[in-house]
């Protein structure tokens, strides 16, 4: 039972990486196309 926990919990904490690492690319194209806009 330990075992079948340990495995779900990883997926999740692998999940919410992938969903912050998600979260990160957005802002950055957001903060990319701020400044690209100041340039033009």
């Amino acid at each position: 039972m330990a075992d079948k926990s340990a495995v779900k919990s990883s997926k999740q904490s692998a999940r919410a990486l992938r969903e912050r690492r998600a979260e990160k690319r957005a802002k950055a194209q957001e903060s990319t196309k701020i400044i690209r806009k100041r340039k033009g």
